[in-house]
């Protein structure tokens, strides 16, 4: 299915005194997944992203090498901000390709059905990976959580980019399954994408590659794994 592309308001409200900022509504996270946001919708969707993000081709590695129990995986995004997203909307041709009406929007909706299929599976090691993560920093608050469930799903195909992607927001749960909130009140919320570039794009390729990049200070990291990853 074809969809216009979105438009966003510019407008936001201040927060009240001692209120929590304003969350991003399932529409703002719908326009941003598809590159085509205002800065003010943009800064929200990226402040509620409080946990591990990971981004990677389909190709990713499925194996502890890749998500490791101790250190980083090749693929998470320690930096995330209206530059780095930006960056990736210009480079990419995402945006335009939304812009122009040539992005089909596949799949956008809150859920907790996590149902997985091939090219955008998100392997049981991935979200062991995160949830790790939001245990980590929700001990810090004194909080304990014990896995991760899924919150928010999209889909996207890139049709002028030749790029098709899915977006999968997990959120932190306690034992008995409930959302774990930090000492101020907030869930911790965690980004998984999994892409798949159209064949001989080496080229675009490498500009998918700019988040773990950016991250990493524009340091080198060689990946493992088949040669598509790169």
């Amino acid at each position: 299915m074809l969809a216009p592309a979105f438009q966003t308001t510019m407008s936001i409200l201040p927060a009240r005194s001692g209120a929590l900022p304003a969350r991003a509504s399932l529409e703002e996270f719908k326009s941003f997944h598809g590159m085509l946001v205002s800065p003010p919708a943009a800064q929200r969707c990226i402040r509620d992203f409080n946990g591990c993000i990971l981004f990677m081709p389909h190709t990713y590695g499925r194996d502890v090498e890749t998500f490791p129990v101790q250190g980083k995986s090749p693929f998470e995004v320690t930096v995330l901000n209206l530059f780095t997203y930006y960056l990736l909307v210009l480079a990419t041709n995402t945006g335009l390709s939304t812009l122009v009406q040539q992005t089909d929007f596949v799949d956008s909706r809150e859920t907790s059905d996590f149902v997985q299929a091939e090219p955008f599976w998100v392997d049981p090691l991935a979200l062991e990976y995160i949830s790790r993560h939001g245990q980590r920093k929700l001990a810090r608050s004194g909080v304990e959580s014990s896995s991760v469930k899924l919150a928010r799903r999209f889909e996207y195909n890139f049709r002028l980019a030749d790029i098709r992607v899915a977006m999968f927001h997990f959120a932190s749960v306690t034992a008995e399954g409930d959302v774990a909130l930090d000492s101020e009140g907030k869930e911790i919320l965690h980004l998984v994408e999994v892409y798949q570039v159209g064949g001989g794009s080496m080229f675009l390729r490498q500009l998918l590659r700019l988040p773990g990049l950016v991250s990493r200070g524009f340091g080198f990291t060689p990946l493992a794994g088949k040669p598509e990853q790169l």
